[in-house]
């Protein structure tokens, strides 16, 4: 049977996907200039990946050539429940179990799309997104907002959903992929039945 909300999610835009993940933020109420977020990040992300695609002639290319360790961990308390990995120290960590559980989605939809791809290198693309906004200074690990806690009290904090935008929008265009990779985290929580939680948390701002 046709999943027709994975089909509906497939055909959405890049921006609906980054207006998600900028929503995921903790301190998105606080945000003001939130389009225009957005729109940086995006740009940044795909400008980054045609420029190392121009360079590299694969996933692997890259990997070697930031010379990033890669692991494989089954124990689930080092992730998060939907978590697929983690950059940290010149490290990325797989959650094995995870991935294939995406992997298993993926076969049982049958989709065109994600023929001739392998899953884990989008999970590696974003990934190597990070490193490379470490590497490069890249501005959307930079991107801060300043809030009035308590009368005249301040705060400055770093927004996480740049980074977050910026990666997916990189690991379309380095892959050239034909979809946002946020689609499998729709297939994840599928794997785990909660599909309809995520699917409306995407579609909450179209109407």
């Amino acid at each position: 049977m046709e999943d027709r909300k994975l089909a509906n999610l497939i055909s959405l835009s890049d921006e609906t996907f980054a207006q998600y993940l900028l929503r995921e933020d903790l301190f998105y109420e606080k945000i003001q200039d939130k389009e225009e977020i957005i729109k940086e990040s995006l740009e940044i992300g795909r400008k980054v990946g045609e420029a190392k695609k121009d360079i590299f002639s694969d996933i692997d290319g890259l990997k070697d050539f930031y010379n990033l360790e890669i692991k494989y961990k089954e124990e689930k308390s080092e992730f998060g429940y939907y978590e697929l990995a983690y950059f940290e120290d010149n490290k990325i960590i797989f959650n094995n179990e995870n991935i294939s559980k995406i992997e298993d989605m993926a076969s049982l939809n049958n989709l065109p799309i994600f023929e001739g791809i392998e899953l884990s290198d989008i999970i590696l693309a974003h990934e190597l997104y990070h490193k490379i906004e470490q590497e490069d200074k890249l501005p959307t690990d930079r991107v801060y907002i300043t809030y009035k806690k308590m009368g005249f009290i301040t705060k400055k904090v770093k927004l996480k959903a740049p980074s977050e935008i910026g990666a997916m929008a990189f690991a379309k265009s380095f892959l050239a992929l034909e979809f946002n990779p946020l689609i499998i985290n729709y297939l994840l929580a599928k794997a785990f039945g909660r599909q309809e939680i995520l699917y409306r948390k995407i579609y909450k701002d179209i109407k």
